[in-house]
């Protein structure tokens, strides 16, 4: 390997070290080197990509590594390098000790088998431990949100990708508004970790009262950090979609709340001087109730279902039925109370008794019967993550390259991912484009240089439903040598240190 020592480059020395390597044929220096930890053994590394001395893009490039840092010494070599197979500008290095700094610079190899001048600004990344989470001083992932749920009325459950910490003011952390109607919102009265998850990963919100059955959006501010203080990131990956829910908050452990229904019951027993059967689960006891109108309630429950029936009067000749219900997948007021006219009669069976409790009218939430509804999925399929993004010039145009990791698909109704992409760093963005279930990578050819492009990847189940999707961006460089020269220049002016290989001669 060759001895290199490291030069204070002026921006002049730089312009004219450019120019004389691009005429002998030498490709230009590598830049924007970036190391990332992926495990305990391997670190991913990209950079920007360099033109040969015709102005092409270069053969392959040939990474330099080592446990200590060449810059900070001055002197020496890396302990070890690496070549790409081709000109894609990235690499991910395998076979490292974990829990251990790295130090890495690329070089540039023309077809001509001709190399950079200098090494590129040197990167470091610490690999991660034996088991699996990297050092909080060399975390830069940020934190993002991965699921919202509520699980009643009153509150929201945001659960995220790592532990976070909370900022000193945490209400003023998060939004949440009508995902139709933005204008529309919902106060977060207080913020904090739900205890019941031991990892820190979950954040409980107090709010005022959601609408049931209305999608809210949930945002997370950019005072939520992880454990490593790194901030999450304004975009797709800091909200979550969640459903308005329509169930009472579970009162507080320990404390002594009046029953709202035992009150009512005892209520009505003294108002009647009768006291109300309790049939449990027995649709047989309760039926004769209806002979008379009597005070009897039901239960009924299954996997899928629980709720109430109670006779608590009668009015001309109908009884009053109360029907409450936990959970039920086939009507639409699951979760609500509503009040029931039924005739007085002999009901043989449960059968004959729900016939008529079909086309008597209910009040309530709804006025509507016992109508049967098809449940409603809202929940899209998980983001893909992983996202990552190179690129290739081509003809004076670039082609972007994207992978990633599939969605774990837990409900297993994945039907296509959609590929948007952005010029205004994700305010907007295009139609979109179908990727299909299977597509782990993808890549958009005839792209500008010198802009900055933002892809999402989204992932869409049967029924529409949108994930939130993974989003990433990638400037091009601009093409053509005095854009080079530019790029050595900015360099130079900040004070970055490049090592220069000494002839064989030396």
């Amino acid at each position: 390997m060759n001895t290199k020592k490291i030069l204070i480059c002026l921006t002049s020395a730089i312009l004219f070290a450019a120019q004389t390597a691009l005429a002998a044929g030498t490709p230009g220096n590598v830049t924007g080197v970036e190391a990332t930890p992926v495990d305990s053994g391997s670190i991913g590394l990209t950079w920007a990509s360099v033109k040969d001395a015709g102005g092409g893009l270069v053969d392959h490039y040939r990474i330099y590594y080592g446990t200590f840092s060449v810059f900070e010494a001055g002197e020496g070599d890396y302990e070890n390098e690496a070549d790409t197979e081709d000109n894609t500008a990235s690499y991910v290095l395998d076979g490292l000790e974990a829990d251990t700094m790295y130090y890495f610079s690329v070089t540039a190899f023309s077809s001509d088998d001709l190399e950079s001048e200098e090494y590129s600004p040197e990167a470091s990344a610490k690999t991660m431990n034996g088991e699996g989470e990297g050092e909080s001083e060399t975390d830069t992932i940020p934190p993002t949100v991965n699921s919202v749920s509520a699980p009643d009325k009153m509150h929201v459950k945001v659960v995220f990708s790592e532990a976070v910490q909370l900022p000193i003011d945490p209400e003023a952390a998060f939004g949440i508004v009508e995902q139709i109607n933005p204008a529309n919102t919902l106060t977060v009265v207080s913020v904090q970790m739900d205890a019941t998850d031991a990892s820190n990963k979950t954040v409980l919100l107090e709010t005022s009262e959601q609408k049931p059955d209305i999608n809210y959006i949930v945002t997370a501010g950019v005072t939520i950090k992880d454990l490593a203080d790194n901030p999450i990131i304004s975009g797709s990956t800091d909200s979550g979609l969640f459903l308005g829910s329509a169930e009472e908050p579970a009162a507080g452990e320990g404390a002594e709340e009046e029953d709202p229904v035992a009150g009512e019951e005892a209520a009505e027993e003294e108002a009647t001087g009768e006291e109300s059967e309790d049939c449990s689960e027995d649709m047989s006891c309760f039926l004769p109730h209806f002979a008379d109108c009597s005070a009897a309630k039901v239960s009924e429950k299954g996997a899928t279902h629980e709720y109430t029936l109670e006779i608590a009067g009668s009015e001309a000749t109908d009884c009053l039925v109360k029907y409450t219900a936990e959970r039920h997948p086939s009507i639409l007021y699951a979760g609500t109370d509503m009040e029931c006219k039924i005739a007085t009669g002999d009901y043989e069976s449960a059968e004959a008794y729900r016939s008529a409790f079909d086309i008597l009218e209910c009040s309530g939430d709804l006025s509507a019967g016992y109508k049967a509804v098809e449940l409603k999925d809202t929940t899209p399929p998980e983001n893909v993550t992983n996202l990552l993004l190179t690129f290739r010039e081509e003809l004076e145009k670039y082609t972007v390259f994207l992978s990633w990791t599939a969605s774990l698909n837990t409900a297993k109704d994945l039907m296509d991912q959609i590929l948007y992409k952005s010029l205004d760093r994700g305010s907007t963005y295009d139609a979109g484009r179908a990727l299909g279930v299977a597509a782990t990578s993808t890549e958009v050819a005839n792209l500008g240089g010198g802009k900055e492009y933002t892809f999402k990847v989204t992932t869409k189940d049967a029924s529409g439903n949108e994930s939130t999707g993974a989003v990433k961006s990638i400037r091009l460089p601009q093409t053509g040598l005095g854009v080079g020269l530019l790029l050595l220049s900015s360099v130079a002016v900040a004070g970055r240190l490049l090592r220069r290989k000494e002839d064989n001669e030396l």
